[in-house]
């Protein structure tokens, strides 16, 4: 019988808007090589029609949740 280990999490910070939008900013610029704004406006547009079909597009999306909507 393989034995389990309790795994003790730390507790999380809260983040404010701000910070949020700096990482997903800074993301934008890492993996789409553009600005978290301008990233906002070429999703709007449908610029990125398939998500998939373009490296970096669905993690800088995952970090703008709230943000796609507007």
């Amino acid at each position: 019988m393989a034995s389990m280990s309790a795994t003790i999490l730390e507790p999380m910070e809260d983040v404010t808007p701000e910070q949020a939008y700096s990482v997903f900013d800074s993301a934008a610029r890492h993996f789409l090589k553009m600005s978290g704004e301008d990233f906002l406006v070429a999703w709007k547009s449908g610029a990125f029609p398939d998500p998939d079909s373009t490296p970096g597009v669905l993690e800088v999306a995952s970090l703008a949740p709230g943000l796609l909507d507007k």
